[in-house]
């Protein structure tokens, strides 16, 4: 049955605002030494997110950096920070450069203990020598890291990523499959770093009992048509096709299938393929695209989405939304997927925690955060989705849902789940390279 429903969006995210330390010309006042036992408590700790505020991907981007800002400004308002020390939230806008990214991690390295940037960003392919080299543990926050993070490197963590979303992908295939011939996918890939995850992923559909037929990568910027990708990726006939892509590349693919007369959906209703769209479908992306193109397309929600909101069993998502509201002025009707940004925010405010009990202010460093922080959160329970752990162990309980888009705005609810795949796990186990 179809219903209309309100914003459903997905893990995907940020912001950037270039904020800078102050800096005083005057000479600082010697303090008293402490007392005997006493805690010295530094007078901030400092934190980094790069951040594409401008640039290709700035739709993708903000929203969830502002639900990541969000938790920190809440948390210095409320708490005064972490047991009393004030988060100084650096925030460095990268445009999806290269050259930004570097010069910022250069700028910024030795004022920070731990850092953190979206999963479309180029920054953890750029700057992985140096994370390891320094010490300097980060987050990949909306979009995981697991192509780095399996085995672990013990200086990158993320969370929930596109081979994930691909595995859940094939487990709603698979249940829906009534013919007798295996499905037929294929893969549309954005040539970013968490878009290209999936390229790891066949081993795992096809022994799933799925044909892999076909994978093409898009250009991640500069995408004026995607007309050769797509008749590589249609000639072999795929029932369904998984995607990648960003909002600014499925306006072109949309685009593009509906001018070439393919109309998404089931095929025993006559339709030609069903195509899967990773990160969820909000108003701001409607209004990119025309309605007829959206029609019967299906996202993907893989985090808890603003229906949660106002539920009395997650009562830290409501106070977050009304604080995000708040705090940038954001009608609720208007409201972005920010959900990934404050979970983002609380796993690293607990990994900092984590290594202070472990070493103590006065001894806390990038490399203790990287050491006793992150590999320590154990089924970490945010209030805003599933408990996450950083460990092999992890269960991935990771909550999501599909949905299919209408072309009159209405959504249908297909399929819901609180647990996916873990891709990687997998590949592991059997034997797979994911790694350099």
């Amino acid at each position: 049955m179809k219903k209309r429903a309100g914003f459903v969006f997905v893990v995907v995210m940020s912001l950037a605002l270039l904020a800078l330390p102050v800096m005083t010309g005057c000479a600082p006042q010697e303090a008293p030494p402490p007392e005997p036992g006493e805690v010295v408590k530094p007078e901030s700790v400092g934190i980094a997110a790069f951040v594409d505020m401008t640039g290709p991907v700035r739709a993708m981007s903000y929203p969830g950096h502002v639900g990541y800002i969000t938790y920190w400004r809440w948390l210095n308002e409320t708490e005064g920070g972490i047991d009393g020390v004030p988060i100084n939230y650096i925030e460095i806008d990268t445009a999806y450069d290269i050259k930004k990214m570097r010069s910022g991690y250069e700028r910024y390295k030795d004022e920070v203990i731990t850092m953190e940037a979206q999963g479309q960003s180029p920054f953890y392919d750029s700057l992985m020598p140096r994370l390891v080299e320094d010490k300097m543990p980060a987050f990949c926050n909306i979009g995981g890291s697991d192509a780095f993070l399996y085995p672990s490197t013990g200086w990158l963590y993320g969370a929930i990523n596109t081979t994930d979303l691909f595995g859940s992908y094939a487990e709603w295939v698979l249940e829906n499959w009534t013919e007798d011939r295996k499905p037929r996918v294929a893969m549309l890939l954005g040539d970013y770093p968490g878009g290209r995850f999936p390229l790891f992923c066949p081993p795992y559909l096809e022994a799933q009992g799925i044909e892999v037929v076909a994978t093409e990568l898009l250009p991640f910027s500069g995408l004026t048509s995607a007309m050769d990708q797509l008749l590589r990726i249609l000639e072999p006939e795929p029932d369904f096709i998984f995607t990648t892509i960003i909002t600014n590349q499925l306006v072109i693919v949309l685009d593009e299938l509906h001018g070439m007369g393919i109309e998404l959906g089931p095929r025993d209703q006559g339709k030609d393929l069903e195509l899967f769209t990773s990160y969820g479908f909000d108003q701001d992306m409607m209004a990119a695209m025309r309605p007829e193109n959206w029609d019967g397309l299906i996202a993907c929600d893989a985090s808890w989405d603003f229906r949660k909101y106002g539920d009395p069993d997650y009562p830290f998502y409501t106070l977050m939304v009304d604080k995000y509201m708040e705090y940038y002025d954001v009608p609720q009707e208007r409201l972005a997927p920010s959900i990934a940004g404050f979970s983002g925010g609380m796993l690293m405010a607990e990994a900092i925690r984590l290594a202070v009990e472990e070493v103590g202010w006065e001894n806390l460093t990038s490399e203790a955060v990287g050491l006793y922080g992150y590999p320590n959160i154990k089924d970490f329970d945010t209030g805003l989705c599933p408990p996450i752990t950083f460990s092999k162990d992890d269960g991935r309980q990771q909550a999501g849902l599909l949905f299919r888009t209408y072309e009159d705005g209405a959504t249908e609810e297909l399929w819901s789940y609180e647990k996916q795949p873990w891709v990687f796990k997998w590949l592991d186990e059997q034997g797979f390279p994911i790694a350099d």
